[in-house]
């Protein structure tokens, strides 16, 4: 199955409709629509999947899972569109980590960083309840020679930087160390 299909009884998500969502996911990235556009991804794939007929959860999943775009924005309100985007972006670390394709210094020409956080957001805000390790375990990819420890560290120090944005670093550190 796919990873959104995995994902999907996570987050109280149909895993049939994750699945097709996830499978059709970037198809509105080949329209000329969204590449003149591209402030229309998703919402171009929800209105043209929704006139072919598609379930109506599938083409809002098809929006939702570009949520969120950028820090503070607003999340997937339907279960399908969480279950996609947190594969899509799980999916996008662990290909690029298992490739050796990781962040350097403040270059991040992949998105590494924003993948991250929306991973971070998308769970802490959805109350799932799930280790950032079992969560990487469930893409399918090989792990690296070392496992996947510099991306769960990664995805920690993302965390480690919203707490802190938050808390105090002292209080952060303490909890964190737990």
């Amino acid at each position: 199955g796919t990873l959104a299909e995995r994902i999907a009884p996570l987050v109280g998500a149909d895993p049939s409709k994750s699945k097709t969502a996830g499978a059709l996911s970037k198809a509105d990235l080949a329209t000329q629509m969204v590449g003149e556009f591209p402030e229309l991804q998703g919402h171009v794939g929800h209105l043209l999947h929704k006139l072919a007929g598609e379930d109506e959860a599938v083409a809002l999943a098809l929006e939702e899972h570009y949520l969120p775009r950028f820090s503070g924005d607003v999340l997937p309100r339907s279960n399908e569109g969480l279950a996609v985007a947190l594969a899509d972006r799980i999916d996008t670390l662990t290909g690029c980590f298992s490739l050796g394709l990781k962040p350097k210094g403040s270059a991040d020409p992949l998105g590494l960083r924003r993948a991250a956080g929306g991973v971070l957001a998308l769970i802490r805000n959805a109350e799932v309840r799930i280790s950032i390790s079992d969560l990487v375990q469930l893409s399918g990819f090989d792990a690296p020679e070392n496992g996947w420890s510099d991306l769960e560290t990664f995805i920690s120090a993302r965390l480690r930087a919203q707490f802190q944005d938050q808390w105090p670093t002292d209080l952060v550190d303490a909890v964190l160390a737990t």
